[in-house]
């Protein structure tokens, strides 16, 4: 009780102080701004929502027809209650599903070149939470996408680089900026994606410096072999790449303390006086006690000594000593702050860190995503210099202003976009095992709005630690006379194991169906998909065998000492394999 009591304080005191600083907030919330680095951020993303499309196409008969996993009332009775409304539970034929992805991707496509923008991105997240909806095993990092369609749903972000912006222009108008409100939340977002997975390792691969390398080497992630590197290089280097890659996570909040400075600066509000100015530095040695004392409670002994504890014990004592900081801050060379606080810096290792997920491991087109995110940290001025520096032009500097919201529509969307954000920081907050009872009752129309948006927030990437082994899921078929036709996992005919689409999914699921506490609820239905799809490359009655299997991944230490091969042998032979469900296909 006493975390989630710390949490919720936690939350009080932000509040309390937001509302001491509420004319900032106000200057900050509802400026207006120019609307291109939305806009490419439009572009790529409806580009990358048709790339996972065309990567998800070898398992859409698996995962969202009757004929697959779970048919469409078994879905409702799991999912329906617990997550967003899907139009697959009442119609979900081959035929139907095929057409209901193609209307995912024509929006998807609208969406991308700008054409009836707010129906497209409306409808583009609608459908692809319900596609969601239908059955999540194989989603990981999915919330990626829904979170951001969300956001450019309620931004104008075909105001610029459209069809749209280009029949406006041709009816005589001019570009128009936009309201900065959905902006904000997408930077706010970042905070979830990268501190909040950040601060949720600290465990002992992650003290260690072991996390890159198991990951690197394991089979599901890695897109090639890496034991060599890791034999000479997996006590040095990749241990030093794990844990600048850890810092860069935690510290990355300091980006948009530079960038939040930076809008203070151009848009100057008088600030507190008298007793809000004493009110506010009290609400700030709060928060900054608290966060201490959030920290230790949370926290294990074994993982006090982790960088994340350390780094938010420091971060505590920052913001109690909130003036003493800025005194100090403000005598510091103009240089030290830029590079401290700059985005030139954070977004060069922002673009390096994500770059290693999209080329380096196979874990999904979101971390795609994430690197494109990357173009909100900068204004559209900026943007259209950096890329003059090189002779790229870059659209014309919107001149049409907006009318400023009405104070209705302005408290509407002050109130939606208060009760978001409380319900994502609510969700990311550690929490009593069990949860308090009380903590329930008050975030149960929080979780109800996260699970009908689909907006899940499991940030937690191998957190607390990254995995030393490796989770497999292996289906045979056996027929009467002994014979074994080995599948893989099942999910796919043998002879498309080595395709490149769909990759990520088919692990996710692997991993998924080899869990023991998601599994059971899937074998059954996997086990008859199986006799299906290739119970006639068995003659007569065969049986459906289901395994999961244990490898642990070989530590650096051992490839160095040992060697490759031995050490790789060595894992192989302590494999373990066991038998979790068989079952007799029936005849045609």
């Amino acid at each position: 009780m006493t975390v989630d009591v710390a949490a919720w304080i936690l939350i009080a005191l932000v509040a309390g102080l937001l509302i001491v600083h509420r004319n900032l907030v106000r200057a900050l919330w509802f400026r207006t701004e120019d609307p291109r680095p939305v806009a490419l951020f439009r572009i790529a993303t409806g580009a990358l929502v048709l790339a996972w499309l065309v990567d998800l196409a070898p398992l859409y008969d698996y995962l969202f027809t009757p004929q697959g996993l779970v048919d469409g009332p078994e879905a409702h009775r799991r999912w329906g209650r617990m997550g967003p409304v899907s139009p697959l539970y009442v119609r979900d034929d081959s035929a139907f599903v095929h057409a209901y992805l193609g209307a995912l991707g024509i929006s998807a496509a609208a969406l991308m070149v700008g054409f009836c923008t707010p129906v497209s991105a409306w409808l583009t997240w609608g459908l692809f939470v319900g596609l969601l909806g239908r059955n999540g095993v194989f989603t990981g990092g999915e919330q990626i996408f829904t979170c951001f369609l969300f956001y450019l749903s309620l931004s104008r972000c075909g105001h610029a680089f459209s069809v749209d912006a280009w029949l406006h222009r041709r009816r005589g108008g001019q570009p128009r900026t936009i309201p900065a409100w959905p902006r904000n939340l997408m930077l706010l977002q970042m905070l979830g994606v990268l501190c909040a997975n950040g601060f949720a390792k600290y465990g002992r691969s992650w003290q260690q410096g072991d996390t890159l390398h198991f990951v690197l080497n394991h089979p599901h992630f890695r897109a090639f072999e890496a034991y060599g590197i890791s034999a000479l290089l997996g006590t040095t280097a990749l241990r030093w790449m794990t844990w600048i890659t850890h810092a860069f996570e935690i510290l990355f909040f300091l980006v948009l303390v530079g960038v939040v400075v930076k809008l203070v600066r151009s848009h100057p509000v008088e600030p507190p006086r008298g007793r809000a100015r004493w009110l506010g530095r009290a609400l700030g040695v709060a928060i900054g006690m608290d966060i201490v004392v959030l920290a230790n409670l949370r926290l294990t002994d074994s993982a006090r000594a982790s960088m994340s504890w350390s780094f938010a014990i420091a971060l505590g004592v920052v913001i109690a000593l909130g003036p003493v900081v800025l005194r100090v801050a403000r005598r510091l060379p103009p240089v030290v702050l830029r590079w401290a606080l700059g985005r030139r810096v954070w977004v060069s290792l922002w673009l390096l860190f994500t770059a290693q997920l999209v080329f380096v491991l196979r874990i999904g087109w979101f971390t795609a995503l994430t690197m494109c995110a990357a173009v909100l940290m900068f204004e559209g001025e900026e943007l259209a210099r950096a890329l003059a520096r090189i002779g790229i032009p870059f659209g014309s500097t919107p001149t049409e202003v907006p009318r400023p919201p009405r104070p209705w529509r302005r408290r509407f969307i002050g109130a939606l976009c208060a009760f978001h954000v409380v319900a994502a920081v609510a969700l990311c907050l550690p929490a009593e095992r069990p949860v308090s009872p009380w903590r329930k009752d008050l975030e149960r129309p929080l979780r109800r709005w996260i699970r009908q948006t689909n907006y899940a927030q499991v940030w937690r990437m191998f957190a607390p630690s990254g995995s030393i082994r490796v989770l497999d899921f292996e289906a045979v078929m056996r027929d009467d006379s002994g014979q074994v036709l080995p599948l893989g996992a099942g999910i796919v005919a043998p002879e498309h194991l080595a395709s490149r689409w769909g990759l990520d999914k088919r692990e996710k699921i692997r991993r998924r169906l080899g869990s023991p506490k998601i599994g059971p609820n899937y074998w059954p239905a996997h086990a008859r998909w199986v006799c299906r799809q290739f119970g006639a490359r068995v003659d007569g009655p065969s049986v459906v065998e289901l395994y999961r299997t244990l490898t642990p991944i070989p530590t650096p230490r051992a490839l160095q000492t040992l060697g490759v091969e031995q050490a790789v042998a060595q894992a192989e032979a302590s494999r373990e394999r066991i038998l979790v469900f068989s079952e007799t296909c029936s005849p045609n």
